[in-house]
């Protein structure tokens, strides 16, 4: 039996500003690359208004980006 690579994957829960984003995403992006924990598959999903910044951010990289469903709260999780 072929076993998949255990996935990890952060949801922003509608947090997130574009400063902060960015040092989350240069660090992520900074650690990946100096220990990339094989065989594990890693994957962001911010807000919608950060999909563009997170792209930006991981193109290039192993770490994946997706998008979390849409929340009528303006911050945070519930």
């Amino acid at each position: 039996m072929h076993s998949r690579a255990p996935l990890v994957a952060g949801n922003w829960k509608m947090n997130g500003r574009t400063a902060g984003n960015e040092r989350l995403l240069a660090s992520l992006r900074d650690e990946f690359e100096r220990d990339p924990a094989a065989g594990v598959e890693l994957v962001v999903c911010p807000s919608f208004p950060y999909l563009g910044q997170a792209a930006a951010w991981l193109r290039g990289t192993a770490i994946a980006w997706g998008a979390q469903d849409v929340s009528s709260v303006p911050d945070g999780a519930l």
